[in-house]
């Protein structure tokens, strides 16, 4: 009886330890899909919609923006949008979570 038992433990743990293995494995195809997912928008963000990005996910304001990259701060905004339209984001907060995950900072 006490062998049965035994077996049934190990079987038992055996599923188990399966179903952790499936479940992280689908987290991390999961996780691995929205990082293409995003590489992909990021792709069609301009060279100058990139370092607008840049800036502002450092912490910039659009005039301190404008200044460093030698234009006006309406320009800034009309980039931001543009990148944000293209990112499929309605605000900076997530613009700049998107950029952390894309590793842009």
């Amino acid at each position: 009886m006490v062998a049965y038992h035994r077996v049934l433990l190990i079987g038992l743990h055996s599923v188990c330890a399966r179903r952790v293995v499936c479940a992280r494995d689908a987290e991390s195809r999961q996780i691995l899909a929205e990082l293409a997912a995003i590489r992909a928008k990021m792709a069609t963000v301009t060279p100058r919609e990139r370092e607008v990005l840049t800036h502002g996910v450092a912490g910039q304001l659009n005039k301190q923006i404008a200044y460093d990259l030698g234009t006006v701060e309406k320009t800034v905004k009309f980039h931001r949008g543009a990148m944000m339209r293209k990112l499929g984001v309605r605000t900076v907060a997530d613009l700049v979570r998107l950029a952390q995950k894309a590793g842009i900072s």
